[in-house]
């Protein structure tokens, strides 16, 4: 508690010009490096990198679908004239569905929270994200 100064601060425990007496001393090291350290196990770093992976792909996907909307915007507004009903019917079908898209994906995520079913259930609504986007962008490659 003494070593630790967050912990002092949150007490309210001042030691500055105090003299503190260790007991046990011989443990001291062990004490500090027990405070100081952290413990990475295999699934923790696997998990956490997935995680990272995720959001690294959904911010990219994000940044894909909004520039595909405003050029797909600017599309429809320079050949409006020209498109046939069905056609704008069809970018207007996109447009919506990219506008949809883009305004789920900003919805904050829940809090940060360490508990395991909140971290499931973000992590499951990030691999459901991720598989609609493929599935979109795979239907728009083929049309």
């Amino acid at each position: 508690m003494l070593l630790h100064k967050p912990t002092r601060e949150s007490l309210g425990i001042d030691v500055k010009n105090n003299i503190v007496i260790i007991d046990e001393a011989h443990n001291l090291i062990d004490t500090i490096n027990n405070l100081y350290s952290v413990e990475v196990t295999a699934a923790k770093a696997r998990n956490t990198l997935l995680l990272l992976i995720l959001k690294i792909k959904l911010t990219f996907s994000c940044l894909q679908l909004s520039q595909a909307h405003a050029q797909l915007s600017q599309y429809l507004q320079r050949y409006d004239s020209r498109l046939r009903a069905k056609n704008k019917v069809y970018i207007q079908k996109l447009l919506f569905i990219l506008s949809a898209l883009l305004k789920f994906l900003s919805k904050p995520t829940a809090s940060t929270s360490t508990t395991s079913s909140e971290s499931t259930a973000v992590t499951r609504r990030n691999v459901k994200l991720t598989l609609i986007i493929n599935l979109l962008l795979q239907w728009a490659n083929m049309m």
